[in-house]
């Protein structure tokens, strides 16, 4: 037996690669398009880790074709595409996405890009708020969000599908937790105030979380014409 002392830095030139074609943000989200591969899996979609303010929020596979890439890198697998969007409160972010060694050799993951991204609020037309964020507890190791609000389409005048993301600790609840908001509920102060608004534009979503996480952040946005439009956040510590 014996020891070795390992290199952090090191490469053997079996790391994955890739690059970085577009980062931009819309309302309440952010939005990245590029490719990654891995030479030891041709055959297999190559991963991409998204970095944001230091905390891993998420992760996509490289699963749609690049011609291009294919043509310049043909070692690596066709579909080495990648396109990604996370939901996020508005403000200034600092962005890093890793291709991940996927790969049976390689040293390491490697970093394709980073840069500086500012997420702008909502584009007027999903009307709503998240009006209430509360924690309550369900066992000594779990506790649940509850989470209230509004939302109004004032083009189509109806009450849309609204959808929550949250973000709990710096790290974003895995997509299938993600909660398609229950619609309908009596909100006769909203149709007082909001002209044209119906009386039912209340929605509720509730979590599953792990207690003693802070801070919680519910971000909500409404499905309209198949795309998630930001309403805004809300968060609480507990």
């Amino acid at each position: 037996v014996g020891c070795r002392t390992l290199d952090p830095g090191a490469r053997d030139g079996h790391e994955p690669t890739g690059a970085v074609d577009q980062a931009d943000a819309r309302p309440g989200m952010v939005h990245f398009i590029g490719w990654v591969g891995d030479v030891d899996t041709s055959t297999s979609h190559g991963k991409v880790r998204l970095t944001l303010n230091g905390y891993d929020l998420a992760e996509w596979s490289a699963d749609y074709v690049r011609a291009d890439v294919s043509a310049a890198r043909p070692d690596l697998a066709t579909a080495a595409g990648f396109e990604g969007t996370l939901a996020v409160p508005p403000g200034r972010y600092s962005w890093c996405l890793t291709a991940v060694n996927v790969g049976p050799t390689g040293l390491g993951n490697t970093r394709i890009g980073c840069g500086e991204i500012d997420v702008p609020a909502s584009t007027g037309r999903a009307l709503g708020s998240v009006d209430s964020l509360r924690i309550g507890l369900v066992s000594s190791t779990n506790a649940a969000i509850f989470a209230t609000g509004w939302a109004w389409d004032p083009v189509a005048r109806r009450v849309p599908e609204v959808v929550v993301h949250v973000l709990i600790g710096g790290t974003r609840l895995p997509a299938e937790v993600d909660s398609a908001a229950t619609v309908g509920f009596a909100r006769p102060d909203v149709a007082q105030s909001v002209s044209g608004a119906s009386g039912d534009t209340g929605w509720r979503s509730s979590f599953g979380i792990t207690r003693g996480v802070s801070p919680v952040y519910a971000c909500a946005f409404a499905v309209i014409d198949g795309l998630e439009e930001f309403i805004n956040c809300r968060g609480v510590d507990h």
